[in-house]
């Protein structure tokens, strides 16, 4: 029984060292830092992606993107980091 607590504490432990959860509410730096990289490429990211969907900025902080674009811009960003 010990073998077993200890067994699933140690994969608790190692699951919630590898995977941090940042809750950011738009703040960039915070994105990046969730995200793994600079605040400048995640800038570029985000432009790029909002541009290719013909979104702006203040459209995505406002959640006011059409979900088609919307849909793109996650989509780019999934592919670009």
């Amino acid at each position: 029984m010990t073998v077993f607590v200890v067994t699933v504490l140690s994969v608790g432990i190692s699951a919630a060292e590898a995977a941090p959860l940042y809750e950011c509410g738009g703040n960039p730096a915070c994105q990046a830092k969730r995200d793994r990289m600079s605040r400048e490429t995640y800038e570029r990211n985000i432009n790029r992606c909002l541009a290719a969907a013909g979104a702006t900025r203040e459209q995505w902080r406002a959640h006011a993107v059409p979900r088609p674009q919307a849909d793109k811009v996650r989509a780019c960003l999934e592919a670009h980091g």
